[in-house]
């Protein structure tokens, strides 16, 4: 299918280029690129080609401000929208060109743009739980090794959903958005999906992962069927063939979410206190008719590793890949 086009309109031709290029050679965007640095080629290539999307120099606006037949104008700002354009959707120029196109993907899917429809979960997508009711195991550094581990297989997400993940200290990219504001998105119902995912989307080893929400609050407020809505979307209309959710008790309808993985990862300890709470679990399993899904469970004791410096970026040890790896085959 031809890609839809994003032309970046600016007068300063290097500008113009560099960004274009950047963002085709690099593929952060699912839109192909062109670059026009005076009004004249673009008004010319408009009436042979269609514009899904212009970002252009606030500099080049005239008369009227919607005059070219495009499908989402962005403009291109030095920092200061022009007068009689605050109203528009604006962007500053000169950032990175992975945080410009996040913010054009976050303008985008605020437009009814028609997608498929999610499909059902199907058979051979991989869905992963790692849950523990026993704390300070690892538990999160395991769940990104086995994530990088599916990552290098198939296209695969990880989502953390526990009430405190410290990932805007450890994880890399910028994270002004996250995955409530994925999910507050999902529950408006806007049919721009996959926009609005792909804005709020990083990458650590090849894995994708979203940030997670700021608060337990937040994390309380998403009932069963929005987590269920948002994994039909992530595995049809997304597209991604696994699935790893570090989860926690905070989790609304825990069990049912846990049901619903081909393999639950529980890394465990012997000592008696850990061992008391794990037998507490299968009590409430069996209280609340979730007796099956003991099937699912997969006890671990992960390899020891060291700590790592509170303020230190991510790292995953060697072990624990290979512990991973080995769960894999």
């Amino acid at each position: 299918m031809k890609n839809k086009i994003l032309a970046v309109c600016d007068p300063e031709e290097t500008y113009a280029a560099r960004l274009m290029e950047y963002l085709n050679e690099k593929q952060l965007s699912p839109f192909y690129v062109r670059a026009f640095t005076s009004r004249e080629a673009l008004e010319a290539y408009v009436q042979q080609e269609e514009i899904e999307v212009l970002l252009i120099a606030d500099s080049m606006i005239s008369g009227d401000v919607h005059s070219l037949p495009v499908g989402r104008q962005i403009l291109l700002t030095r920092g200061h929208v022009p007068a009689g354009l605050e109203k528009e959707p604006a962007i500053y120029k000169y950032q990175s060109a992975e945080r410009i196109i996040r913010e054009v993907l976050h303008y985008y899917a605020e437009t009814d743009q028609p997608f498929r429809q999610a499909s059902l979960l199907q058979e051979e997508v991989r869905l992963y739980g790692i849950y523990s009711p026993v704390q300070r195991l690892g538990k999160t550094t395991f769940a990104l090794a086995l994530g990088v581990v599916c990552a290098r297989k198939r296209r695969t997400l990880y989502l953390n959903l526990e009430a405190y993940s410290g990932f805007e200290e450890r994880m890399p990219g910028a994270h002004e958005w996250n995955l409530g504001d994925l999910l507050y998105f999902l529950k408006k119902g806007k049919q721009g999906f996959l926009y609005k995912l792909k804005s709020v989307t990083h990458s650590f080893e090849h894995l994708d992962y979203i940030f997670p929400v700021h608060s337990p609050t937040d994390l309380l407020s998403v009932s069963e069927e929005e987590w269920e809505l948002l994994l039909e979307r992530l595995l049809g209309d997304a597209g991604y063939e696994s699935l790893i959710l570090d989860v926690s008790d905070c989790v609304q309808g825990l069990f049912g979410l846990l049901e619903k993985c081909r393999r639950v990862y529980m890394p465990i300890r012997e000592d008696g206190i850990s061992q008391a709470k794990l037998r507490q679990f299968e009590r409430v399993l069996e209280m609340k008719g979730y007796e099956s899904l003991r099937e699912n469970i997969c006890k671990i004791q992960l390899p020891r590793i060291r700590e790592q410096p509170a303020l230190c970026r991510l790292e995953i040890p060697a072990e624990l890949y290979r512990f991973a790896e080995e769960l894999e085959e």
